[in-house]
């Protein structure tokens, strides 16, 4: 999952950095700012909703990860579950234990 979306965010953080104007860090420079300090002062609190952003699509796709784990540990998530993912806890109740009420209320969640 890492090589699957380590290209799609590296170019979101190139776009956003591209976005800042070097007026920004130059007015740093002039304030007294080194390189270290334009990062973590000037860098990182413009670049605030990209990463609140890519957090987010990061959990979405997260909870919707099902192939993956499905074709390393099949339905049961093995080795002892720890491949169970919100999509495979839903195909697991509803389809392989044929609880669909407990599938559905998952999958509205």
């Amino acid at each position: 999952m890492v090589w699957h979306w380590l290209g799609f965010v590296i170019i979101i953080f190139i776009a956003n950095l591209q976005t800042i104007s070097t007026d920004i860090y130059e007015a740093g420079t002039i304030d007294g700012t080194n390189k270290f300090q334009s990062f973590f002062f000037i860098t990182v609190p413009l670049m605030k909703n990209t990463f609140i952003f890519l957090m987010i699509l990061g959990t979405i796709e997260g909870l919707k990860t099902f192939t993956e784990p499905y074709i390393l540990g099949r339905a049961n998530g093995s080795p002892a579950g720890a491949l169970n993912t919100m999509t495979a806890f839903i195909y697991n109740r509803g389809f392989m234990g044929s609880e669909f009420g407990v599938a559905s209320a998952a999958a509205y969640v």
